[in-house]
């Protein structure tokens, strides 16, 4: 495996081609190369490197066979019921799947593949992203229905006698964030689901991670049928929140509290989709978020925080009609990205260079977006833990009970999540189970919002924009 290794803060970096590829190899991607890697080492030390080299049209060709593979596989395995699931294997079986994980984040990621497949379709106009949506709205009707309680959102569903469901989900970090610590435990289907089972979590996250992907959809296609399905699930969300007092209400005595900013997004698009019934609402819940800070982003703690306030507010940014408002709402965003480059995240970096009808020229948002995600394995994306040697010289901290690393790890180094873009950065420790599977949403995601801000250029527009005489030099 070839790699070039490069010191900065501490930390020896590995930024090599994935492994088992070589650069002899003329089928395996190659590797960044030097001027890239300098810049995005420098962008982690806090420093600022003004030249960066666009990847080039075989590097971008990867990124979109990679995104084909990873919406392959979500289609066939990762939303076995219309939501999204990371999967464990069996032992040495990569086929035969044991068990659903993530549980609790289903609802949650869903809505980011909603909103991949929304932006795909914005890029390519192709029929598949509509019938994909479709199936996924489908199980999103359901979902609203399973309880019992019309509009309440559990944080997963599926059928009872499905033997992949597992028994036990344990409580998150995130989810006793948003306001319970009791595990959640399954209760039976009511009504035409009595099959089926719903997890009695009130996750805040499932809402959020839900209505981003809602809202994009909405936005971005005309599909009568797609919009009929949007605008039903929406409704019934904003009708029980309503209802309840804008409290999460499972009906099995577990509550959790909503935000300013959760409700300005949810009523934001209520209010596009029926202006009579919900704007008033929306008018009034904006008093609530005029003077809330900066958005809360944990470097050494619970960083999902951070992601879903980002959602919500371009969600605002992309419905909003005054103004005035938009123009706070992109303020936001921009403090967000321009205040945090040494995260390297490359979703905010795609909610940044979205936020504007025309893209700002950001040497580090286009940066950490292409060299992300060119960095991201192919499928299957298994979650297995990074491992640090003694010899490694990386600097550390000590903070909410655990180690972290004082500067964002380069994404190979990072342990794996089911939506990379949603845990820490600096997060040293993670999952270390090499038979859970997950589902590259949180690759597809960046990628399609990269191409509609034409950040990630098609290979064959990025062919014909590279000089043929033009020779860059690779990392040996």
């Amino acid at each position: 495996m070839f790699f070039l290794r490069l010191g900065v803060a501490g930390i020896d970096f590995d930024l090599s081609a994935q492994e088992g590829q070589t650069q002899e190899d003329p089928a395996a991607p190659v590797p960044l190369n030097e001027v890239q890697n300098e810049f995005l080492a420098k962008m982690a030390a806090g420093r600022f490197a003004t030249r960066w080299v666009d990847l080039d049209p075989s590097q971008f060709a990867v990124l979109r066979n990679r995104a084909d593979a990873y919406e392959d596989r979500i289609r066939e395995y990762h939303t076995p019921h219309g939501l999204i699931l990371s999967l464990r294997y069996a032992a040495g079986d990569p086929k035969q799947v044991v068990q659903y994980e993530a549980v609790a984040e289903s609802t949650l990621w869903t809505g980011a593949y909603l909103a991949a497949k929304a932006y795909r379709y914005a890029v390519l106009r192709d029929g598949e992203a509509i019938v994909e949506i479709r199936r996924v709205l489908g199980a999103l009707e359901r979902l609203t229905e399973v309880s019992g309680r019309l509009g309440f959102l559990p944080a997963a569903c599926m059928p009872s006698n499905d033997p992949a469901r597992p028994k036990e989900v344990p409580v998150s970090a995130f989810v006793e964030w948003v306001g319970t610590r009791k595990n959640p435990a399954w209760m039976p289907g009511t009504g035409a689901h009595t099959d089926w089972v719903w997890l009695n979590l009130p996750s805040r996250g499932a809402y959020e991670g839900l209505n981003f992907g809602l809202a994009t959809t909405y936005r971005l296609i005309r599909d009568q049928q797609v919009r009929s399905s949007v605008s039903n699930v929406v409704v019934r969300m904003l009708t029980r929140l309503e209802s309840d007092g804008w409290v999460l209400d499972n009906g099995q005595g577990i509550t959790a509290f909503t935000s300013p900013l959760f409700k300005a997004a949810l009523l934001r698009t209520g209010a596009t989709i029926h202006p009579t019934r919900f704007q008033r609402a929306y008018q009034d819940s904006l008093v609530e978020i005029q003077y809330l800070g900066n958005l809360p982003l944990m470097r050494y703690g619970e960083y999902r925080m951070g992601t879903l306030a980002a959602m919500n507010y371009f969600i605002l940014l992309k419905l909003e009609t005054s103004k005035d408002e938009r123009l706070l709402y992109q303020d936001r965003l921009t403090k967000l990205w321009r205040g945090h480059p040494d995260h390297m995240n490359p979703m905010f970096a795609a909610i940044y260079m979205n936020a504007f009808d025309v893209p700002p020229s950001d040497t580090p948002a286009r940066a950490v977006l292409q060299a992300a995600l060119y960095q991201f394995p192919d499928p299957p994306r298994r979650a297995q833990a990074v491992h640090w040697s003694e010899e490694d010289p990386l600097k550390k901290l000590s903070a909410n009970g655990r180690e972290w690393a004082t500067a964002a790890l380069p994404f190979p180094n990072r342990p794996a999540a089911p939506f990379q873009w949603a845990q820490s950065p600096f997060q040293l420790q993670g999952e270390s189970d090499e038979d859970t599977v997950h589902s590259g949403v949180d690759y597809l995601l960046p990628f399609w919002m990269g191409r509609d801000a034409g950040v990630i250029v098609s290979e064959e527009l990025a062919r014909q924009a590279t000089p043929p005489d033009t020779n860059r030099r690779r990392a040996r």
